[in-house]
């Protein structure tokens, strides 16, 4: 047995995994260059939808501007959806997702034993016990209190640093990179 970890999670940690988890899948593109681009091609259609009809008035009848209406619905529709969520996503992922997610949480106060082996990882709940394989990892990342394992698409890991019975947090982040072939994100 190299490591091992018995973490309480807080509301805190699970609001930390949500930080970390929007920044690995945003590891390719940082943060203002998406905010950017929803916020410009939000721009662009709603400024589509505002001079279309000055366009169509201009060089048709006005019967005929009745079948140009759609289009600048669906543009007017795309440009407000897209400066929706460049101004609210912050809101929507840190704040309803977090509270949701701590509410739903069921091992409130619980302590979540990690024990990590030469060939696998175990975790020990009050109720079941799991065994994985390093290469069920999918990314590994660590801020400056907690280390995060992702495993599949939509469950994390979290470690407490502070809360290692057996081996250091310095040494773990070395010991997990050898074992799953994964950089670890700073978060």
């Amino acid at each position: 047995m190299y490591f091992e970890n018995c973490t309480v999670l807080e509301k805190k940690d699970l609001a930390a995994a949500f930080r970390s988890d929007e920044a690995r899948r945003l590891s390719g593109r940082s943060r203002s260059l998406t905010r950017i681009t929803r916020i410009s091609s939000g721009l662009f259609f709603a400024l589509i939808a505002l001079t279309t009809p000055k366009v169509v008035y201009g060089f048709s009848e006005p019967d005929e501007a009745f079948f140009y209406i759609l289009p600048i619905i669906i543009c007017l529709f795309i440009g407000i959806s897209c400066l929706y969520s460049a101004v609210c996503h912050i809101l929507d992922r840190r704040f309803y997702t977090e509270w949701s997610a701590w509410r739903k949480f069921h091992y409130k106060n619980a302590c979540f034993l990690y024990t990590f082996e030469e060939d696998c990882f175990r975790l020990t709940l009050p109720d079941s016990d799991h065994t994985h394989d390093y290469s069920a990892l999918t990314a590994l990342a660590e801020d400056k209190y907690r280390f995060f394992l992702f495993y599949g698409k939509k469950r994390v890991y979290i470690l407490r640093k502070d809360l290692f019975t057996k081996g250091s947090s310095d040494d773990f982040a070395a010991f997990l990179s050898v074992k799953t072939h994964l950089n670890m994100i700073q978060v």
